[in-house]
């Protein structure tokens, strides 16, 4: 998997963005966020088919929508288009898209995460700055101290 941001060139202000939530929500849309969280544990511990469907959500980006419509409007076209699986990153503006290869751990110089970098970066336009991250696979090692 390789984690790509999109980072617009406009703000929004972390507090405005969580004010647009509701006090309460549907126990059915908690439900299906919980169940989404657990499945997202399984698509980075491996299962990277589940990735799309991990990052469906009820409840945030739709209430948060009449703030960074642009920032929806790409996360949808992604999706729809691309089939990538693509979410607001934190509070927003930012977009987290997932980009994955069927076999393995994805590397960046693959033709298919190129693809999907370049994809990404047509769907998104000039307005973004679209920043492929690296992943350690392993972790922080420290060495033992015992020889």
């Amino acid at each position: 998997m390789l984690p790509v941001l999109c980072v617009p060139g406009w703000r929004l202000s972390t507090e405005r963005a969580r004010g647009l939530l509701p006090e309460s929500v549907s126990h059915a849309d908690a439900a299906f966020n919980a169940g989404r969280a657990a499945l997202m544990t399984a698509a980075v511990c491996g299962q990277t088919e589940s990735l799309y469907a991990a990052t469906e959500d009820r409840l945030h980006e739709a209430y948060r929508a009449p703030a960074m419509p642009r920032t929806l409007d790409l996360i949808r076209d992604l999706r729809e288009h691309e089939k990538l699986p693509a979410v607001v990153s934190g509070a927003g503006p930012t977009v987290l898209v997932l980009c994955s290869v069927s076999e393995g751990h994805a590397r960046a110089d693959s033709p298919e995460i190129t693809r999907q970098v370049d994809s990404i970066r047509l769907r998104a336009g000039n307005d973004w700055d679209i920043r492929p991250l690296h992943i350690e696979p392993v972790g922080v090692r420290t060495p033992s101290p015992h020889p």
